[in-house]
């Protein structure tokens, strides 16, 4: 819905996009549900919505210049980010303390689950221990890979499909992700094409950071991975997202039909 609305306030104003008002007002349409997913803790799913935003200014003719200003605004409001938003001591900054100390026995336990993932990818090699033949995959015991349905699903796969079975997913996903930039070209609107390009940042966001939290190179944030997590949410969010893609290319097809009528 926010990609969608976004898209349409976009598209109300691309003609005076660079005033500083329709700029504010813009910046408001994503304060508003970024601000309420932030009271909730819930920072994988407000990092989500910033890409999405951000992704979706970025496609826009908005001077250069807001982007400078608002990187400059960033890195001034960090400090109150990390101690307040973030809060002191908390395990979103420990989780993110942890990947530049990971041998640090104090950060054992904010890293074991990504270790196990680590372990548990480098231990599938090639071709892996077969579906579901993992020993981490499918163990009960202690040293089982933790959350291996939903936000470690990469590393049950490469564990029991190895590297094989990783690259097909990703390749996969980037195939997905081509196709929504090629829509976004196709559209002959400019709301079709800001629906694309929230739908691709929207995917791209989370397949980088869950791939990154899999390999211990971003911080744990709870993000699935698109189509291969279980979670009904999830799913269905990516589906309706797909759906939106999908109406996007159908009606540019009878706008190109409109067009030759019309000649």
């Amino acid at each position: 819905s926010f990609i969608v609305t976004f898209a349409k306030h976009f598209d109300m104003v691309k003609d005076e996009i660079s005033m500083p008002k329709n700029f504010a007002l813009l910046c408001l349409h994503a304060a508003v549900p970024i601000g309420a997913i932030v009271l909730t803790k819930d920072m994988g799913m407000a990092l989500v919505f910033i890409a999405i935003f951000i992704s979706m200014l970025f496609a826009t003719d908005i001077k250069l210049r807001y982007f400078v200003g608002g990187a400059i605004a960033l890195l001034i409001a960090m400090p109150i980010i990390w101690n307040k938003v973030f809060g002191a001591g908390s395990t979103q900054q420990k989780r993110i303390l942890a990947l530049f100390d990971q041998t640090n026995p104090k950060y054992v336990d904010i890293m074991y689950q990504q270790n196990q993932a680590k372990e548990a990818i480098s231990s599938g090699m090639i071709w892996g221990y077969g579906l579901f033949k993992g020993p981490k995959t499918q163990s009960l015991t202690s040293g089982a890979l933790s959350e291996r349905e939903n936000d470690m699903i990469f590393a049950a796969t490469g564990e029991e499909l190895g590297l094989i079975g990783c690259l097909a997913i990703i390749l996969i996903l980037t195939i997905l992700l081509i196709r929504f930039i090629i829509d976004a070209g196709h559209s002959k609107d400019s709301m079709g094409s800001m629906i694309c390009v929230g739908a691709f940042s929207m995917f791209a966001i989370q397949i980088v950071v869950n791939l990154g939290m899999c390999l211990s190179i971003l911080p744990v944030v709870g993000l699935t991975l698109p189509f291969f997590s279980s979670g009904g949410s999830s799913t269905i969010s990516s589906f309706l997202t797909i759906g939106l893609v999908l109406s996007v290319y159908m009606h540019r097809k009878d706008l190109m039909f409109a067009g030759q009528s019309d000649s």
